[in-house]
């Protein structure tokens, strides 16, 4: 049996230079949705929509994007969902579980 005498990394020195450039960009749709969306939710979301999508597309601006694009829709339309839903039922006099409920301190 052969020893092992190197051990080799390739470190993708693209992804130093522009991982500042994805950063910068999921900020920027994190303060575009801040007044719907927490954004520390839209970044544990669009994580996990770049995770399921990487076998799709890869890594790489075009599947960040993608992912991005996906992530938003979903969320928005989620909580348009839910606040459709919260307001025909206080229109037909029903609450949902979350009203029903006293706030606490």
């Amino acid at each position: 049996m052969k020893k092992i005498k190197i051990i080799v990394f390739d470190a993708d020195d693209t992804l130093w230079v522009n991982e500042p450039l994805f950063t910068d960009t999921r900020e920027k749709c994190e303060s575009i949705l801040a007044p719907y969306i927490k954004p520390s939710e839209i970044e544990e979301k669009l994580y996990e929509t770049e995770m399921r999508n990487l076998h799709l597309f890869g890594y790489g601006i075009k599947g960040f994007v993608l992912s991005m694009i996906e992530t938003a829709v979903q969320l928005v339309i989620l909580r348009q969902h839910f606040r459709k839903r919260n307001t025909t039922n206080h229109q037909h006099g029903k609450r949902n579980d979350s009203t029903a409920h006293p706030a606490y301190p």
